[in-house]
């Protein structure tokens, strides 16, 4: 069987509906200094002042971690990865203040025996689809039919039924460009470490409009050819 396959591009424009974060909490100590019971009460002092700052149980969940303990190094280190998120930019900055501050009251001397420290990985946003992915569908397929309802009249034949539909991608799975210049594919980092400044107080953190952006979906779509009729014309019949 014949068949025109067209693909075709669908524009949906995408509107934050959460921010997510990612908080690196590391303790590092000497070969034979244990670490793990330091480790795990940074994490859960952490844990508590991320709650006291609103966020929820559900909104913070483990992002994994590691133990690392070489034998030719002279350290060793455990790292928890939390992620958090949030609707509000300002609970996940407030989270964020709150981390850095209960660092900030720690004193530790420069050769001391356990060295810890957190890596903030600035919030991204999560999109959502402002129109229905089902609409988005549907128009993909109506452009799909009309153009290959063009290449086949071209050709003296005419669009039969619809085959087959399957969602191409290209690149990365959503292109989108943030009119806050945000990209999830972002890769820089902030690093705190320990230092023996003062505790600051709460900050006010006053938000800007929600960032939107375009994202394309691309579709594969295959139609069956109809053949045009080779039959004569009644008036030159003979």
């Amino acid at each position: 069987m014949r068949y025109i396959e067209v693909l075709t591009s669908v524009r949906v424009e995408r509107e934050v509906e959460a921010y997510e974060a990612t908080l690196e909490l590391s303790t590092t100590a000497g070969r034979k200094v244990a670490c793990f019971d330091q480790a795990l009460t940074l994490r859960n002092t952490v844990l508590a002042a991320l709650k006291d700052c609103g966020l929820t149980d559900a909104e913070i969940r483990e992002g994994g971690g590691e133990a690392i303990q070489n034998s030719w190094s002279s350290t060793k280190s455990v790292v928890h990865l939390i992620v958090i998120r949030n609707a509000s930019l300002s609970v996940l900055m407030s989270a964020m203040a709150a981390t850095e501050r209960h660092f900030s009251t720690l004193r530790h001397p420069f050769f001391g025996r356990i060295k810890q420290n957190f890596t903030f990985h600035p919030p991204t946003p999560i999109y959502a689809a402002i129109r229905s992915a089902d609409d988005a569908l549907r128009e993909a397929i109506r452009s799909a039919h009309r153009t290959a309802t063009v290449i086949a009249n071209e050709s003296g034949n005419g669009v039969g039924e619809m085959m087959t539909v399957v969602e191409h991608f290209v690149g990365r799975r959503a292109s989108e460009t943030s009119s806050l210049g945000y990209d999830d594919g972002a890769d820089t980092i902030v690093d705190y470490y320990l230092s023996e400044a003062d505790s600051i107080g709460a900050i006010s953190y006053n938000g800007l409009p929600n960032a939107t952006a375009d994202s394309a979906q691309h579709f594969r779509v295959r139609f069956a050819v109809d053949d045009a009729e080779q039959s004569v014309p009644p008036e030159n019949a003979s």
